[in-house]
């Protein structure tokens, strides 16, 4: 039975490293909206928070966000943080499915769709590849943690720490980088990872 849990954890992990490890040092092509957003706006000179989301500070001149009718100022809403982490990441991977979300421009809201450019990779996702080591090291360390915990004592507790150990960076890199596999695929690991999180 140890030798199986043995297989079984450092299986996943290896597994888990490989799929993680790879796109860490690579270089994708980066996404460009020339939209900068910021969740506060100016209203009668003063900062105030807005509930309906964040407002369009910038918008440059001929930029996918230009084109599409954004407008310094606008207020932009109805956004899922992957959405909002697409436009604000300089780093965000390139994609060609569109953003798209809600405008509010004085009192009328307008529907939005926005498809960003695709740009030459900026550094990087990482940053550098001593920073994608130093991630990739730490999440080992957590695997190793996770591993070593079900070898020495096995139980329900120590599996559910190995499970969230393995999935918790692949779905915050998946949520930060907008990067992930299939819809359903993507929709079962955040469940599973949420799961985890509650139980431990």
């Amino acid at each position: 039975m140890t030798a199986v849990r043995a297989v079984l954890t450092i299986g996943i992990s290896l597994l888990m490293l490989l799929l993680l490890g790879v796109p860490m040092f690579e270089n994708p092509p980066s996404s460009y909206t020339g939209l900068t957003i910021r969740g506060t706006m100016e209203i009668a000179g003063s900062p105030q928070a807005i509930d309906n989301g964040p407002s369009a500070i910038t918008v440059a001149p001929r930029s996918p966000a230009y084109r599409a009718g954004l407008r310094t100022g606008d207020v932009i809403s109805c956004l899922s943080q992957r959405t909002v982490m697409r436009i604000a990441s300089s780093h965000a991977p390139y994609t060609n499915s569109p953003l798209t979300f809600c405008v509010r421009r004085g009192s009328s809201w307008l529907p939005v769709s926005l498809a960003p450019l695709r740009r030459p990779p900026i550094r990087y996702v990482y940053l550098s590849l001593p920073a994608a080591a130093l991630r990739l090291a730490v999440y080992l360390i957590f695997l190793v943690v996770g591993c070593a915990l079900v070898m020495a004592r096995p139980s329900v507790m120590t599996w559910l720490i190995f499970g969230y150990c393995v999935l918790n960076a692949p779905t915050s890199a998946a949520v930060a980088m907008d990067v992930g596999g299939p819809l359903a695929v993507m929709s079962c690991l955040f469940l599973i990872s949420a799961l985890e999180s509650t139980a431990a």
